[in-house]
């Protein structure tokens, strides 16, 4: 009898912690949907890709900055797949981030650090395109994102 008393307190030990776990599941669930993706600034989507010398360029990081600092429009980044494709995300503070990129004017930047290299040497990671890429003043690369225009975006880098 005593042994069956002690297995109902733990099996109510369970019952109280399952419903405290259940409890803070859904206020989590909650909290996350009041600072979710639909939060932040409107985005329309924008995918790409980059080149080059005309071949793809994989695990590159493309970041374009707005070309006005003062219009209030957040960055975007992103990486390539291994076709070179990317599909761009909006920073937003905090750590968050959202799809798609807010219209307006960018410049951007395209870097491809080699990884490899840096890993073995623990070294900042050299930079395997040429450096012109590496800042939005020297890169050259543009990008206007309209509500309703064409959102595909095409850098072929020489």
């Amino acid at each position: 009898m005593h042994i069956h008393y002690m297995a109902g307190v733990v099996a109510m030990k369970l019952d109280v912690r399952d419903g405290i776990l259940a409890v803070t599941l859904v206020v989590l669930n909650l909290l996350a949907g009041c600072g979710g993706a639909d939060s932040g600034p409107a985005t329309v989507p924008v995918a790409g890709t980059v080149t080059y010398q005309g071949k793809p360029v994989a695990d590159a990081t493309i970041t374009l900055e707005p070309a006005d600092p003062n219009a209030g429009v957040p960055t975007c980044q992103t990486f390539t797949d291994a076709d070179g494709r990317f599909e761009m995300v909006t920073l937003l503070p905090g750590g968050k981030s959202k799809a798609g990129m807010v219209p307006g004017q960018y410049r951007a930047t395209v870097t491809k650090p080699d990884l490899q290299t840096a890993a073995s040497t623990l070294a900042k990671p050299k930079n395997l395109l040429p450096d012109k890429y590496a800042s939005s003043t020297s890169s050259g690369l543009q990008a206007t994102i309209t509500a309703d225009g064409d959102r595909n975006l095409e850098f072929k880098l020489k």
